[in-house]
């Protein structure tokens, strides 16, 4: 069996559900795994840390990428076990 990973990356925008359907996506397209990114904005990019391809901080990019609670995870891993 070939094995497809999907990477998702930060692209879920703080919403779980973001996460789940990405992982539905994926499914459908053939892939066998989905990858996201769970970090700490404030261990990733300094304070003064400039956006990378516009205008802003980069942190505070960062930190609206992680507004998803850890517990909740737990959730789209079971979406992505019921996914198979």
């Amino acid at each position: 069996m070939i094995e497809v990973i999907a990477e998702h990356g930060v692209c879920h925008a703080g919403n779980y559900q973001t996460a789940i359907d990405a992982a539905a996506a994926a499914k459908r397209a053939g892939c066998t795994h989905l990858k996201v990114q769970l970090y700490k904005a404030d261990a990733l990019a300094s304070a003064d840390a400039r956006k990378y391809w516009e205008e802003g901080s980069q942190l505070d990019e960062y930190r609206r990428s992680e507004t998803i609670d850890y517990a909740a995870w737990g959730d789209v891993k079971q979406a992505c076990d019921e996914l198979g």
